[in-house]
């Protein structure tokens, strides 16, 4: 997953189990997140899953907020 943020992939979707900091088991977390270094070549990215964009805890970092994305609560 780092590795297609990092080559420029235009567009990522998953569907699957998620949480606060992973997609499924730790197919991707919040760490890995922190540090993609795609700069200027940034991903659409579509997730059909639970919490990624969860921002309300004070004492961890989502999945959103570590990628430096902005947040849409549907």
């Amino acid at each position: 997953m780092t590795n297609a943020f990092t080559r420029g992939s235009i567009l990522t979707d998953y569907i699957g189990h998620g949480s606060v900091e992973t997609w499924s088991d730790f197919i991707f977390t919040s760490t890995d997140a922190a540090t993609l270094t795609n700069g200027d070549r940034l991903p659409f990215v579509v997730t059909l899953n639970c919490l990624n964009g969860y921002f309300h805890d004070l004492y961890t970092e989502s999945m959103a907020e570590a990628a430096g994305g902005e947040v849409r609560d549907c």
